[in-house]
């Protein structure tokens, strides 16, 4: 799911707390069993910088009061602090920032033209921890 998702309701800075603390121990169960963990947080519609198409004007707007946009912010500094725990971090918020077309199906989900520029970003950073785990 998406981490905001759990963040909309209740009280919010508990709910990003158990987030983040639930991460640092699967981080902390990764170095001790040898594996990597690598946390991205995605982009939200209205989040970053994208120009938003007529549709995702359209659902900002509609579904503004369910936007976990407000509280963000919150996140991303949750995520600055699993930097040191994790292999990887990343923040995925601006990964739309230079597409026009529409992008997101609602204010979390993306159509196929989304997904694969998310997947590219993970690969970027997931290449080289694979690289280094295999010698190469």
């Amino acid at each position: 799911g998406v981490p905001g998702e759990a963040i909309v309701s209740g009280n919010i800075e508990d709910n990003v707390k158990a987030w983040k603390n639930t991460w640092i121990e699967i981080c902390d169960f990764g170095v001790e069993q040898n594996f990597d963990v690598i946390i991205a947080i995605p982009p939200v519609s209205g989040a970053g910088n994208k120009i938003a198409s007529n549709w995702e004007s359209q659902n900002l707007e509609k579904l503004s009061h369910t936007s976990i946009v407000p509280s963000y912010y919150l996140v991303k500094d949750a995520l600055k602090d699993l930097d040191n725990k994790c292999a990887k971090t990343l923040d995925l918020t601006n990964t739309f920032d230079a597409v026009s077309e529409t992008i997101y199906l609602d204010l979390a989900h993306f159509a196929d033209a989304g997904n694969m520029l998310v997947a590219e970003e993970l690969y970027k950073i997931s290449l080289p921890i694979i690289y280094e785990k295999i010698g190469k």
